[in-house]
Parts: C-alpha cells; structure tokens; sequence
C-alpha cells in the first residue's frame, strides 16, 4: 500500500508536468509568447502537491483505515446529488431570466451559488467523515 501512494503520487506529479507543458506549448503557438509564470507557478504547485503527500505518507504509521465503505458510498451519493441539485437550479435560473426577458444573466448569481454549493458540500462531508 506503502509503494502504491509513492507511485500514484509520481504519476499525478508527471501527468501535471505534461499538461503544463501541452498548455504552455499551446498559449505559445496560438499567442505568440511563452508564458513563464504559469509553468514557474505550476512547478512550484506540483513541489508542494508532492511534499504534501510525502509527508502524509510518512506520517501515517498505523494500518487502521481511515473511511469504510458505508462513508464513501454517502460521500459519492452527497456529492452526485448535490451537483445534480445545483445545475437543475442553475438551469431554472437561466430559464427564468429568459422568460423575464433579460438577454444576459448577471455572472454573481451563478458565483453566489457556487460558492453556496461548496459550502455546503464542505459542511456535510465533514458531517459524513465524522460519523
């Protein structure tokens, strides 16, 4: 189990390296310049993505685990009915303002209940892991 988190964790950071590099490669034949902050900034993500979970595994000594099954079917149940709420009400919303007229939907009411969906799939994932 010890190798296999070493080893997802490679290929997480290889597969972020190939797709900041594809997407700086892209910006710079479509724009024209080389875009140096974004690969400096993703390296720098990936350095601490890696020792984030380098220092988890070497943390983590007992071989209790940490969910069962029950919490992660609730989990993935919470998580699939809550985005499948959020977009049916982003829909009704969007459908709404087209039957009040209105040619363009004001962007912070789509932001309000995003932020309105993490924060209320933070609050009962926490609840979930507690239980």
């Amino acid at each position: 189990m010890h190798k296999n988190n070493i080893t997802n964790v490679y290929f997480t950071c290889v597969g972020l390296m190939i797709g900041i590099t594809i997407g700086a490669t892209l910006i710079y034949l479509f724009q024209g310049f080389f875009p140096y902050e974004v690969v400096i900034g993703g390296f720098f993500g990936i350095t601490l993505y890696a020792l984030f979970h380098f220092i988890k595994i070497k943390s983590n000594k007992s071989n209790l685990v940490e969910v069962d099954e029950r919490t992660i079917k609730n989990f993935i149940k919470m998580n699939l009915l809550g985005s499948h709420i959020l977009i049916i009400i982003i829909y009704l919303g969007i459908s709404l303002f087209t039957l009040l007229d209105y040619s363009s939907v004001p962007i912070i009411y789509l932001w309000i209940l995003l932020f309105i969906y993490i924060w209320c799939v933070s609050i009962t994932s926490i609840i979930i892991k507690k239980r």
